[in-house]
């Protein structure tokens, strides 16, 4: 029996046969796993079953390696541009950097860079690729892949919950086409980037090479003693923990790699499920427990009442829940404890993080405007509040040249690419090279940054999330580098990966949003161009990771740059249409096609009578008063975002002309009205 089905109860022919018939549908019209999602919750839990009860062993993909942020669920590829089509015209957008003239041979990738060619920071409507951490997991994406579930964003992936895995996006040839530690430390890795170093070490102090490239046995046991002293301590703290420390979710439900089925564990309590997980002893080289979950409550936990799954998340904090709400009678444990606010954790320190938004193209160029009024305004409202974490803001323009928005938006601009590095359309390698030049030649004030995207607006005032030194990152359900898929290719770049502690410092993020040190930025730069042109030249990276390659590169290149921790925060960045509640979050993220019908209803898969995609203003810039969405649509932030992007255009003198022309021949003076 597949893992898929193995812990689930088949309660009836009927169950099968409506099962199957729903997949038909799925298949035929390309629905978003998010939508699948939503058909499996209601005969789960409002019908009381099923086919597929209850996935225990999946690993929900919008959580553990990455957050389903809203581009694979845009499952519509045929009559939208949410897939891969879309994908080409956001990363057109992209704000990128040029990289060094220096490429790495073909030897030389597995050390020197790690990894990944993700899409433009801008590019967040690309493809995502979610993978599994065990053979049963990548069957199960598999056959996702077969009926359309896919992304088409850099921030991509539905943000539906956990019970999916979306699949990769691969580019099409027609894709691609169109589109210091101390400070010389950091002076000498961005020497070695250039070539003149064959190796890189990881050792938890020293770092000899930057970029080299070829692993050999020393470097993978330093690396490996390094990670594995730093994630045992984190370890003994999880096994030192009492069941009263840990995070708990009542009324919730977690995938995970199953150590100890639950069909086979029955026990009493909660209590008694965490001291099993506690004291789960993992078989030697293997995962330790650090998720359970049980099922108490009789009347909805039906046949499986009193079950006790043991399980492992590489990044719980990352994991959406497959499964939550009041008719849900699972309650998940989660192995460590909770997180102490910022400001009880930083009190009376200037955390104040500097806001860097990388751009290049016509779609990019009005989303900066709007981004750029937005952060002024909430900016204002965290002054107003007393502490403000929120510093000052670059664009990062990527393009080589000035253009109408300098005397508007405080801009540095970077060079693209040299010629002996072509981008190949895929416009979103620039960004590397950006940053690197940014980070060498910009004086920045504040000790951090924020690397954010055109197509962000902000909701409310962000404090610094940052654990101590350590970055902060939204997590992308599709972003695996350590998945069954995906690891023989992440290894090219940082060679062999053998333990549970080298894969949880491969993290499930892009390069935005993410918080870090200017210090880890400038470690980071230099590897990092060098991993993305590294993975823009391997054909395999390209096939497999398309558009999010610059994302796995940048992931790579914090394993490489010796970053042993990074905080994930779901509540960082919201994605409607599959978020829709505005409150918890910090940033919106308009990357995903929006279709409702005139009564309201969500319409994913189908062109909607109403609907916002930005892929529509991809030449031009969207109009003023745009239509607000019918009074049916019971999702916030769509609603919002229609609000934000009528009142921006407002402000903005001239917008009217500028929407024709593309043009900003009036420009904004920074001014925020009072109201």
């Amino acid at each position: 029996m597949s893992p898929l089905f193995s812990s689930h109860k088949v309660q009836s022919s009927y169950g099968r046969k409506r099962w199957i018939l729903l997949l038909g549908v799925l298949v035929g019209i390309g629905v978003s796993y998010k939508s699948l999602r939503e058909l499996h919750g209601m005969v789960e839990y409002e019908h009381g079953g099923g086919v597929m009860d209850h996935f225990h062993g999946f690993e929900e993909r919008r959580g553990d390696d990455g957050h389903l942020d809203g581009g694979g669920i845009g499952g519509l590829e045929g009559a939208q541009e949410d897939m891969g089509g879309a994908m080409e015209e956001e990363h057109k957008e992209t704000e990128h950097g040029d990289t060094k003239d220096e490429g790495l041979g073909e030897e030389k990738k597995a050390t020197a860079i790690g990894g990944e060619v993700a899409g433009d920071a801008n590019t967040d409507d690309t493809s995502d690729g979610l993978v599994g951490e065990d053979e049963g997991r990548a069957e199960e994406k598999q056959q996702r892949r077969s009926e359309g579930d896919v992304d088409s964003d850099d921030d991509n992936a539905p943000a539906s919950s956990a019970s999916t895995s979306g699949t990769t996006v691969t580019t099409s040839k027609k894709d691609e086409e169109n589109e210091d530690q101390e400070a010389e430390e950091g002076e000498e890795r961005y020497k070695r980037s250039k070539g003149d170093a064959d190796g890189m070490e990881h050792e938890e102090e020293e770092r000899d090479d930057d970029s080299g490239v070829e692993h050999d046995e020393d470097q993978e046991e330093s690396q490996d003693k390094d990670t594995a002293g730093h994630d045992d301590s984190r370890e003994n703290e999880e096994e030192s923990l009492d069941c009263k420390d840990i995070i708990v979710k009542k009324n919730t439900d977690f995938w995970g790699d199953p150590l100890v089925w639950g069909t086979e564990n029955l026990v009493d309590s909660e209590d008694e499920c965490c001291k099993m997980c506690a004291e789960h002893k993992p078989k030697k080289g293997g995962p330790a427990c650090n998720v359970w979950v049980y099922c108490g409550v009789e009347n909805l936990c039906r046949a499986n009442y009193r079950q006790c799954w043991l399980k492992h998340l590489t990044h719980p904090d990352g994991a959406m829940p497959a499964a939550e709400g009041p008719m849900v009678g699972w309650t998940t444990g989660i192995m460590k404890k909770p997180r102490a606010s910022v400001a009880s954790q930083h009190h009376g320190e200037d955390r104040t993080y500097h806001i860097v938004v990388s751009a290049q193209g016509t779609a990019t160029h009005w989303q900066s405007r709007i981004h750029y009024y937005w952060y002024k305004k909430i900016k204002k409202q965290c002054e107003a509040e007393g502490h403000c974490d929120m510093g000052d803001f670059t664009r990062l323009l990527h393009s080589g040249k000035p253009d109408d928005l300098m005397d508007e938006i405080p801009t540095f601009v970077a060079k693209e690419l040299p010629p002996e590095h072509p981008h190949h359309g895929y416009i979103v390698l620039n960004r590397p090279y950006a940053f690197l030049q940014w980070m060498e030649k910009a004086t920045i004030k504040e000790k951090y940054i924020l690397m954010g995207e055109p197509d962000h607006l902000w909701l409310k005032p962000m404090p610094n999330l940052m654990d101590g030194e350590n970055p902060a990152a939204f997590p992308f359900f599709y972003i695996e580098p350590t998945s069954p898929k995906y690891i023989h290719i992440t290894e090219k770049f940082v060679g062999k990966i053998d333990t549970p502690e080298q894969k949880a410092r491969l993290f499930p993020i892009g390069s935005s949003p993410t918080l870090l040190s200017v210090k880890d930025m400038k470690k980071i730069a230099p590897i990092w161009y060098n991993v993305s042109l590294a993975v823009h030249e391997d054909d395999e990276a390209v096939k497999e990771w398309g558009w999010v390659q610059e994302m796995y590169a940048f992931t790579i290149s914090m394993y490489l740059a010796g970053i042993k921790e990074c905080g994930l925060f779901l509540d960082m960045m919201a994605q409607p249409p599959w978020d829709s509640q505005k409150e918890r979050y910090y940033i919106l993220h308009y990357t995903y096609g929006m279709d409702y019908a005139k009564n309201g209803t969500f319409t994913p898969g189908k062109y909607g009578e109403w609907r916002f995609d930005k892929r529509s203003y991809s030449t031009t810039p969207l109009p003023r008063n745009l239509e607000p969405p019918p009074d049916g649509v019971q999702n916030d932030l769509v609603r919002h975002l229609i609000n934000a992007f009528n009142e921006a255009t407002e402000k903005i003198p001239g917008w009217n002309h500028y929407a024709k022309t593309g043009h900003a021949s009036k420009l904004w003076d920074g001014v925020i009205e009072e109201q």
